[in-house]
């Protein structure tokens, strides 16, 4: 990312239905239905699946951070501030802007995933688990 892109404001919140794709900053999310988590490679940061049946049916939406953003990392007993997990994931400040968040719809402030980085706890896939889907997020192809 250059100088540039990281003084430029983070764009719009964007909604991202099941199926489908956004656009948002310099990514390209998207998510997809799955049937099993099979079809899941653990190795790569950029795609994870999620338990759809935690979703209800609700869109999901991409945006950037905001203050006061909360994060429950998979794996943690609770939740804590954005800006104290992106600095334990080493995220320098001036890329944290850009980044995207994927949310529930009606929910802005609960944080499903930080792509790169991890799932919130409540949307894994448990033994329960009837609908997963796929959520990747790589970068935009711009000319």
């Amino acid at each position: 990312m250059t100088a540039d892109a990281a003084d430029k404001p983070a764009p719009p919140s964007a909604d991202l239905s099941i199926p489908g794709s956004v656009r948002w900053a310099d990514w390209t999310i998207s998510v997809e239905t799955v049937s099993t988590i099979r079809e899941f490679s653990a190795d790569d940061p950029w795609v994870e699946i999620i338990d759809l049946d935690a979703i209800a049916g609700r869109r999901l939406v991409v945006r950037g951070r905001r203050p006061g953003d909360r994060f429950h990392p998979l794996g943690a007993t609770g939740s804590k501030s954005l800006k104290e997990f992106l600095r334990e994931c080493s995220v320098p400040p001036e890329k944290r802007d850009r980044m995207p968040l994927v949310t529930v719809e009606d929910a802005p402030s609960q944080i499903l995933w930080v792509p790169g980085q991890r799932l919130a706890h409540p949307m894994r896939v448990t033994e329960t688990t009837v609908h997963c889907g796929r959520l990747t997020c790589r970068p935009s192809n711009r000319k």
